[in-house]
């Protein structure tokens, strides 16, 4: 079901009506005023017809001129002429317009013999135009979510509506209106929708108003679109008042046709007006101790023996939602370990590791690494990533330790300058647009769980305090970091 947009015809002067034009007769001529027209309308739109000028330049005698119409459904009451009076060079198109139905658009076009088109030297009149109606909906605002995706990397507070006048079943029309616009606006337009179907009593997610929808945005690719398609492994779901999307952006390099372009992840928080079941409440869990410089649970360090073997990471994809994958702590010498699978295989990335550095026991992340090519033969690389502000960063570390219960825990290096960071990100370069998300996940406070649990050993080179401080001149951290946003 295609969306509906708003038209506006550019208004012209009409003080210029009867002005007598000494053109010769090989550039007289006809010309529409604009390439295309129309208008939209409410629900209980009154309107029978639509009107709007063709011009001539020049004044001369009543001339009949023919019309010819393309596309127009019948309830459309199109001329098959327009009559110029005497003397004038302005005359109106009326056209009939009753009967169009509520959230539907129509569109069709007009046009004039060539050979009759108006010329000015080079310059040519218009010898056609597109006309647009569309009848929009009543949007009733129902609710306030809390909305973010990983293509803007924005969380905005955006207006539930839903259309009264659409009926299908047990389906409601809902939308978000603007939606790119309020996450970015720096790069996209208001007046795209974001449409989607939840059913009436239990407000499940049901899909999108249409499989491709214009998101306001333009770029190097020419216009961007969300795409969404259950026959290409999207969902659509919903846990509670959390509303989760997972499709494509598109884009159609300014051209007819759209491919798809990027993986993209929608998710909102129905907050105002929701009235379906809530998860219960449960009481905070006590904090566990911290052990010198804010590293919390991790006490000991080991040698890159200890280390070794394979693990079942859980994390949280960009602090939001809980996931796992399995993971594997390689010995590459005394001094490093390898860490692969971490990261999804979205782009089917060649996981050739994270190379950690052991020093005083503890591992240490030091971002900005390849670690592979993917399908597109794009070099990706590894950062570390805060998940409060949204950045990646090329020297800000993370570190690696033992918790008392055998777990490996990842967290953020206490002497890094500035934000803090807490995961890793995976990023490839393309062109001056770069870089983009590689991966499935942004995983965040990682944790990794040995398939035979054992305890830390039982003694560290070195305490984790010293270890700590002793790295910043090891590793000669620097006084600040640089970050980059992560758009796209």
């Amino acid at each position: 079901m295609a969306g509906v947009a708003a038209f506006t015809l550019v208004s012209c002067d009409d003080g210029n009506e009867g002005a007598i034009y000494n053109m010769p007769a090989e550039e007289q001529g006809y010309t529409f005023l604009t390439e295309s027209a129309g208008a939209s309308y409410g629900p209980a739109y009154t309107e029978k017809t639509y009107s709007f000028k063709m011009a001539r330049n020049f004044a001369g005698e009543a001339a009949t001129l023919a019309l010819t119409c393309e596309g127009a459904d019948p309830l459309f009451t199109v001329p098959s002429s327009v009559e110029f009076k005497a003397g004038e060079t302005m005359a109106d198109v009326v056209i009939g317009i009753a009967g169009m139905e509520t959230g539907k658009s129509y569109n069709f076009t007009l046009a004039i013999d060539s050979a009759k088109v108006s010329s000015l030297g080079e310059k040519k009149g218009i010898a056609k135009t597109d006309l647009t109606f569309a009848v929009d909906y009543s949007w009733t605002k129902i609710g306030v979510c809390e909305v973010s995706d990983d293509w803007s990397g924005n969380t905005v507070d955006i207006d539930l509506e839903y259309a009264p006048e659409y009926e299908n079943g047990n389906n409601i029309l809902c939308r978000f209106p603007s939606m790119e616009y309020m996450l970015e606006p720096d790069y996209a337009v208001p007046g795209y929708h974001f449409q989607f179907f939840l059913t009436k009593d239990t407000y499940d997610p049901v899909g999108t108003a249409a499989t491709v929808q214009a998101m306001g945005e333009n770029g190097s690719n020419g216009n961007y679109y969300w795409i969404y398609s259950p026959a290409s492994g999207h969902t659509f779901t919903r846990e509670y008042n959390v509303y989760t999307l997972a499709g494509y952006v598109g884009y159609d390099s300014n051209g007819p046709s759209v491919s798809a372009g990027w993986y993209y992840n929608l998710e909102f928080k129905w907050k105002d007006g929701w009235k379906g079941d809530l998860p219960e409440e449960k009481e905070d869990e006590p904090e566990e101790e911290e052990v010198g410089n804010g590293f919390g649970a991790i006490v000991a360090g080991g040698t890159a023996d200890d280390y070794v073997g394979t693990y079942t990471a859980t994390f949280v994809d960009d602090g939001k939602k809980e996931k796992s994958a399995e993971v594997t702590l390689t010995k590459v010498d005394d001094n490093t370990v390898s860490m692969t699978g971490l990261f999804g295989s979205t782009y089917e990335l060649e996981d050739t590791g994270i190379m950690l550095n052991l020093f005083g026991g503890l591992l240490y992340f030091q971002p900005d690494q390849v670690m592979g090519k993917n399908k597109y033969a794009n070099e990706v690389y590894v950062y570390s990533y805060s998940s409060e502000t949204g950045y990646f960063y090329d020297e800000a570390m993370l570190v690696g330790g033992f918790k008392e219960n055998g777990d490996i825990q990842f967290v953020n290096y206490s002497y890094n300058d500035g934000d803090a960071v807490d995961g890793f990100i995976n990023v490839f370069m393309v062109g001056e647009d770069g870089p983009y998300l590689g991966a499935d996940y942004i995983p965040c406070n990682v944790v990794l769980k040995a398939a035979e649990q054992a305890e830390a050993p039982a003694k560290s080179i070195k305490t984790v305090v010293e270890s700590l401080n002793d790295a910043r001149t090891f590793f000669d951290v620097k006084a600040s970091n640089t970050k980059s946003f992560i758009r796209k």
